[in-house]
Order: C-alpha cells, then sequence, then structure tokens
C-alpha cells in the first residue's frame, strides 16, 4: 500500500539467507501467493476507508496514503531530472 516505483524493487534470493528464516520467508511467500487477491482486496478497503471515507479508526492508525502518493511523485520527478542532467553531462562531454 505504499507507493514504490518500480525501479525501486529489488531482488530477494531467499537462498542467501539462514536455513530457518529461508524457510520462514518461503512459507511467507507462499501465503501471500495463496491469498493475493484478498490482500489486495483488503488493502484497497483500507485505503478507501482512510482517503475516501475518512473514517476516524483507519484514520488514526494508518499512512497518510495522499502524502506518501505526493512524496512518490515528487521522488521521481527529482529522479528524471537527475537522470537528464546526467544525460545532458554526458553529451557536452
Amino acid at each position: 500500500m505504499i507507493p514504490v516505483n518500480d525501479s525501486e524493487l529489488i531482488r530477494f534470493d531467499f537462498k542467501n539467507e539462514a536455513p530457518k528464516y529461508q524457510k520462514l520467508l518461503v512459507t511467507q511467500f507462499i501465503f501471500c501467493d495463496n491469498n493475493k487477491k484478498r490482500i489486495i482486496r483488503q488493502a484497497e478497503d483500507t485505503y478507501n476507508k482512510v482517503t475516501i471515507q475518512e473514517e476516524p479508526f483507519f484514520v488514526r492508525i494508518s499512512c497518510n496514503f495522499k502524502l506518501l502518493e505526493e512524496k512518490c511523485i515528487e521522488y521521481l520527478a527529482y529522479m528524471k531530472s537527475i537522470e537528464e542532467i546526467a544525460i545532458t553531462k554526458e553529451i557536452d562531454e
């Protein structure tokens, strides 16, 4: 539910972890994969209760989703400007 640009995601290799932790990660991954639709539906429901319906309980216990979305957009614009500066420097050199 926290906005993250795909370019910021990292691959996580369970094989590099200790066996007990690896087993836990695999178990959690399988659970999430098997319950993906339900998890997404509950996340969307929570998002709507916070941002649209503004239910006090959910607003109090949740992140400020609108602010996070705004900051994500700002970050993407900032990263794009850095890329453009880097490209300009390469052309000048």
